[in-house]
């Protein structure tokens, strides 16, 4: 099961920079930490300390296209955004579709806490705040896609689990 786990962080993180393209030789930190308010989550660290990324070349000024940045509970959430595509990394893994501000995302797991939730970005564009139907609201900071979050895990699997299904799975 351990394993299982690493192997979900380490594909996490490939879609994550797949999703946010690759490459940027910026210096800046692109960490943030976000608030979360409300819902079953409780509260969670403030969202005052963090500096945002430049944005790097996938995201444009006024846009909430690029990669975001939340602290919850004290485990980092990333949101991806590109084009009419979105994706969560961290507390679940999920995917979907972002239009006219509205994020509709299917979580791998069968988690409900983030699957709707509608985004508002900031006047600077640094910001973006999702409020999630029924669960509350979350704050990210825009990351540059060319730097890597610390938190990261760096025990990364080399080798495939074995007895893994692959391709269709039913259940009776």
């Amino acid at each position: 099961m351990r394993k299982l786990v690493r192997i979900s962080v380490a594909a996490s993180a490939a879609a994550l920079l797949l999703l946010t393209g690759c490459g940027s030789d910026s210096d800046s930190s692109g960490g943030g930490t976000g608030k979360h308010k409300g819902g079953s989550h409780g509260s969670d660290a403030d969202g005052d300390g963090g500096t945002g990324g430049s944005g790097g070349a996938s995201s444009a000024p006024g846009s909430a296209e690029g990669a975001w940045h939340a602290t919850v509970d004290g485990a980092s959430l990333f949101l991806t955004i590109t084009g009419n595509q979105a994706a969560t990394i961290g507390k679940g893994s999920c995917a979907g579709t972002y239009q006219a501000q509205k994020l509709s995302l299917k979580c791998a797991d069968g988690s409900t806490d983030r699957t709707s939730g509608k985004a508002e970005l900031s006047g600077d564009g640094d910001s973006l705040t999702v409020s999630w139907e029924g669960s509350g609201e979350e704050s990210f900071r825009r990351v540059d896609p060319g730097t890597l979050p610390q938190e990261l895990p760096t025990d990364l699997p080399t080798e495939m689990p074995s007895g893994v299904p692959t391709g269709d799975v039913t259940t009776q």
